[in-house]
């Protein structure tokens, strides 16, 4: 299972006159966006975002305007938009829908960002088959109807999680959660037998063959690139590649030729 993760940006870009007469949605929203974001750091699914856009969240974030007591949120926010890094989903320039209801090209961003929401909700009205999730809170929704946009002939609703409900959060991410299936061929005890008969198969060597523990922490901090996730294996300095066989099961094995990890993996894992 795969997800795109569709942000809404009026949850960064705060409308600071509401922000001001309703201080109180805002507490209860720094604690549930806190949650989000823990989540999708987790997850690392794609964000659909570009660079331009992903600038101007960090140019319209208000963190001067918030209470001291908001620091570590607003720290986690600036941390978050730093580190999607390749985890962009990027979209087009194209405008073809009428409107969205609600609407999310709000009126209190600057000019840039409404430009850049309007390609945004196109390009989601556009790729309405595609496995994506709109992520928003309930005060700024101004409700808990799905997400719908509309070009004058079609009108499409999109699914819509609201963050403020922790259990229901919780329990949506954790349907995507990769989970480590080993493979007989790779472990680093039966493959020997394999190689030595039959010339193939690489090992895993986190994985005894019998302890599951280790190869799923690597799994859990693998990297994405192109459906195919990669992870640094300290203890046996090797990089391992997971691949997924069915549904939400991945099985690793290891590989040594560092030539064919991408370079963007290496930056991560700090090892060339």
């Amino acid at each position: 299972m795969s997800l795109t993760a569709i942000l809404d940006i009026s949850s960064i870009i705060w409308n600071l006159d509401d922000y001001n007469s309703h201080k109180h949605h805002y507490y209860d929203l720094q604690e549930n966006m806190i949650a989000l974001i823990e989540h999708l750091e987790e997850l690392k699914p794609k964000i659909l975002v570009r660079s331009s856009l992903l600038d101007q969240m960090f140019i319209g974030f208000p963190m001067v305007e918030m209470p001291d007591s908001f620091y570590e949120f607003g720290s986690l926010v600036y941390g978050f938009l730093a580190n999607i890094g390749n985890r962009i989903e990027e979209y087009s320039d194209i405008e073809s829908i009428d409107k969205s209801i609600p609407n999310l090209v709000k009126t209190h961003f600057n000019e840039e960002t409404r430009t850049e929401m309007t390609y945004l909700v196109s390009w989601v009205h556009s790729k309405s088959y595609y496995p994506q999730t709109y992520f928003t809170f309930e005060h700024l929704h101004g409700g808990r109807d799905n997400l719908r946009t509309m070009d004058g002939e079609f009108e499409y609703e999109h699914q819509t999680l609201l963050g403020d409900d922790p259990l229901e959060l919780k329990d949506f991410f954790t349907k995507f959660k990769r989970i480590f299936d080993p493979n007989p061929k790779h472990d680093r005890v039966r493959v020997r037998s394999i190689q030595n008969s039959r010339g193939e198969a690489s090992p895993l060597s986190c994985y005894d063959g019998k302890h599951c523990g280790y190869p799923q922490r690597l799994l859990d901090d693998a990297e994405e690139d192109e459906g195919i996730y990669f992870s640094f294996d300290a203890k046996n300095k090797v990089y391992v590649i997971f691949r997924c066989h069915k549904d939400n099961l991945w099985h690793g094995y290891d590989e040594r030729d560092r030539k064919k990890i991408p370079e963007h993996i290496k930056d991560k894992f700090h090892q060339w």
